[in-house]
């Protein structure tokens, strides 16, 4: 019966105040029941059979509690309490992580505590909340201190130019140059030296600028220049020395020579040998031949042949020879060759014959020699 008149009790409470006690009610029917039970049980002793019936309410009686029951008799200790933001039943619920109440602050997942959301700690790119993984150039997840100076993930600057750029263009060419033009990359000489000067002369050999000719021959000497100053020309120098055809506009000249006697002294027995050369000559030799023999001819002298500081000597069977030392040339032109003494008696007549004239080169001129002489 206590039990029902306490759960009626609460029932009224609640609807006065608007607090529900559904709980309490609960809490109290159990222990009001036990109550009723304990004081209502049958001594069955044998000494004593009789009923207790109290009249206690029990519950909350702290009016300052947030569950007063001003009906209760005895305290149950189950008074309830504001929490720290005065809410009853709040469990503090109301509080931020900085310990105020119906503050706005917020804890992150890095359990940063403010009301700033931008400085909210985020997950790295392994998924880590307030990790230090971050991505590199090239979207590869890692951390900044194993990344090159390119920005790539283990990437040892393979992707670093020659010049120090990232991603750059340059390429160091087989000379140590480096830059992004393929134009003027060194290359191999003929000898194989990669940005060498060996280079190839005009017949394909290869070898040294310095070392080749005129004519851009290895060591050619020059032996392919014409006489006109003209690689590979076909200009020459003629009988007369003269330097003709080619691109000189020059015609070689004849080469002919005349040899012939000049004035013959039969008093003071002297005789001029002359010589008419179109070209330089170089030596000659010839034969004084006679129908009755000559006594004797004296040693030659004078004429073209000792103005070009010719040797001339008489030989045997009267063969008269010129010729020069220091290879000597007796121009051009028609002058006394030479002069001959003789001693002779009975002559009739008096010839040269099998002469040789020596030109440039050297080449045998053609000779044509003079009538034969007859004493007066």
């Amino acid at each position: 019966m206590t039990s029902k008149i306490v759960i009626l009790w609460i029932l009224v409470a609640s609807f006065c105040t608007g607090i529900s006690f559904a709980g309490q009610a609960d809490e109290i029917k159990q222990e009001s029941d036990q109550n009723f039970r304990s004081e209502n049980s049958v001594i069955n002793n044998g000494s004593e059979n009789s009923l207790r019936n109290t009249q206690e309410i029990i519950g909350c009686t702290d009016p300052g509690s947030c569950n007063y029951d001003p009906s209760a008799t005895f305290d149950d200790g189950t008074c309830e309490y504001e929490d720290d933001c005065g809410v009853c039943f709040g469990d503090n619920l109301d509080m931020d992580c900085n310990g105020e109440c119906f503050g706005d602050a917020m804890l992150d997942e890095c359990g940063t505590c403010d009301s700033d959301p931008d400085n909210d700690c985020v997950q790295d790119c392994f998924g880590d909340w307030g990790g230090l993984a971050i991505l590199d150039i090239l979207g590869t997840c890692g951390y900044e201190e194993d990344f090159d100076d390119c920005g790539v993930l283990a990437g040892d600057n393979l992707y670093m130019d020659c010049n120090g750029e990232c991603f750059g263009t340059g390429l160091l060419d087989e000379c140590g140059t480096c830059d992004d033009d393929p134009t003027n990359d060194c290359v191999q000489d003929c000898m194989g030296d990669w940005g060498g000067f060996a280079i190839l002369d005009v017949n394909g050999t290869c070898g040294y600028e310095e070392d080749f000719d005129e004519c851009s021959v290895l060591a050619g000497g020059d032996l392919d220049m014409d006489c006109n100053s003209e690689c590979f020309g076909t200009a020459y120098d003629d009988m007369c020395g003269n330097c003709v055809e080619g691109s000189t506009g020059f015609v070689p000249c004849t080469g002919q020579a005349d040899l012939y006697f000049g004035d013959i002294d039969y008093q003071n027995q002297t005789i001029e040998i002359r010589l008419n050369n179109g070209a330089p000559v170089y030596g000659f030799q010839f034969q004084i031949f006679g129908d009755t023999e000559i006594i004797n001819l004296g040693n030659p002298s004078g004429g073209s042949a000792e103005n070009a500081n010719y040797m001339v000597s008489l030989g045997g069977e009267n063969i008269v020879l010129g010729y020069s030392l220091f290879a000597d040339a007796i121009p051009s032109g028609d002058e006394v060759l030479t002069t001959l003494s003789f001693e002779g008696c009975g002559l009739t007549e008096m010839c040269i014959t099998n002469p040789e004239i020596v030109g440039v080169g050297p080449s045998i001129l053609p000779v044509d020699v003079g009538e034969c002489d007859l004493p007066p």
